[in-house]
């Protein structure tokens, strides 16, 4: 039965098991009754992209272009122009990475430090072609990306504050402005529509001079933050600008030159308390100035959202300085209770006059008297009570506080 059956099958059925044909280059697939098709080699692909690479772009790094290799590429010069990379291709640029020195369980932390610090130091060496600025580009622009990632979930407030830092940012960014004195004077240029207009807004907001506290005030409503703008200078500007009780033209930070003198530690944690503690009741008294009903726009509702955000960074900030001015004393039961006494709050302001003569004179004993008691509990003032005095004292001088209304007005790029 199978020698009569086999000789019977159909030949195009005995065909398919038929075995493939050696010579041919790859596998072949046939599709019922349709031509076949072929797909390229992978041999072929590789030879075609070989082609469209640029002369110079040689396997081996450490090869350079020859002039013969030059001329010829002079025709496709316009296609490719003068891309970084083929700089490293043809060996013209080399870097020697330290590996030796960098952890490797730094997750490339260190490589990135390495990077910025190599980047860094070439661009001091070499003139910059933006306005001869020595400062590594991108600086500007890295301190805003750390400050709109420092909150995940940003509140309004937040929110407002990261709008107005990054049109600041990014404009001392485009102009190259170096950290320090210059960049102070060029944020408030930047803030008031220019140097002109920053000197006129100043001069009528406090006069033709203004202490300590009063620039303190007017940079903490225009959200200048002195030490990422000064950086290590800081100290160093304050205290050239304000080196005892003095008081300066409104102008006199817009031309700061020169080199400073580094002034003595105890003056400056004098200034910088001051400096913070100025910020604090000048943005408190601004945020309970009453408001004409014509004034109410949603500038003024988002400059509200943006200061109490403001006041709440510096409660944080306060809280040492609060401590710090707690005396010692023994405890009866148990450990001894931060908490600030009649005496130690008289003399939390008495250093006030070695750096601001008027304000002194404003911050008088009787003002100090009287917001205490209102917030004292049994005759001692914990943190939040301190907090709470020193809302009394804001309140107790309603119209030293107008003045910031009109820096706030004048104030045309926040």
């Amino acid at each position: 039965f199978l020698e009569t059956s086999v000789p019977a099958m159909d030949a195009a059925k005995v065909s398919r098991i038929k075995a493939p044909r050696k010579d041919l280059p790859q596998n072949l697939w046939r599709p019922p009754q349709k031509r076949l098709f072929l797909g390229p080699a992978i041999e072929a692909t590789l030879q075609r992209r070989q082609l469209l690479q640029p002369l110079t772009a040689k396997s081996v790094p450490s090869l350079r272009p020859t002039e013969d290799t030059l001329t010829k590429e002079k025709s496709s010069e316009s296609l490719w122009g003068q891309e970084a990379w083929l700089s490293i291709l043809t060996g013209e640029k080399r870097v020697e990475i330290p590996f030796s020195e960098i952890g490797a369980a730094s997750h490339g932390e260190e490589y990135i430090q390495w990077y910025e610090e190599q980047r860094a130091q070439k661009r001091a060496a070499e003139p910059s072609a933006r306005r001869g600025s020595l400062m590594p580009l991108g600086f500007w622009r890295s301190a805003l990306t750390d400050f709109a990632l420092s909150s995940l979930q940003p509140s309004p407030g937040e929110c407002v504050q990261l709008k107005g830092r990054a049109s600041l940012l990014r404009h001392l960014e485009a102009n190259a402005t170096a950290q320090g004195p210059k960049a102070l004077a060029e944020s408030i240029s930047f803030r008031f529509g220019g140097e002109n207009r920053a000197v006129l807004a100043l001069k009528k907001s406090f006069g033709e001079q203004m202490s300590l506290l009063d620039f303190a005030a007017s940079c903490g409503v225009l959200d200048l933050d002195l030490d990422l703008l000064a950086g290590e200078d800081s100290p160093r500007l304050l205290a050239h600008l304000f080196p005892g009780t003095v008081t300066i033209d409104c102008g006199a930070a817009l031309s700061i030159h020169g080199d400073f003198e580094t002034p003595k530690l105890e003056f400056q944690r004098l200034q910088g308390k001051w400096w913070l503690l100025g910020r604090y009741l000048a943005l408190s008294g601004l945020r309970l100035a009453p408001v004409a009903p014509g004034d109410k726009s949603q500038s003024w509702e988002d400059l509200k959202l943006r200061l109490d955000v403001q006041l709440k960074h510096l409660e944080l900030c306060m809280k040492p300085c609060f401590m710090a001015s707690i005396g010692p004393r023994e405890a009866a039961n148990g450990p001894a209770t931060r908490q600030l006494s009649r005496d130690e709050w008289l003399l939390f302001f008495q250093d006030l006059g070695e750096v601001d003569a008027r304000w002194r004179r404003l911050l008088n004993e009787a003002v100090l008297q009287q917001a205490f008691e209102k917030a004292a509990d049994e005759g001692m003032l914990t943190f939040e009570a301190f907090k709470g005095a020193l809302k009394n004292v804001v309140e107790a001088l309603p119209g030293a506080w107008d003045c910031l209304t009109l820096v706030a007005k004048s104030a045309v790029q926040m």
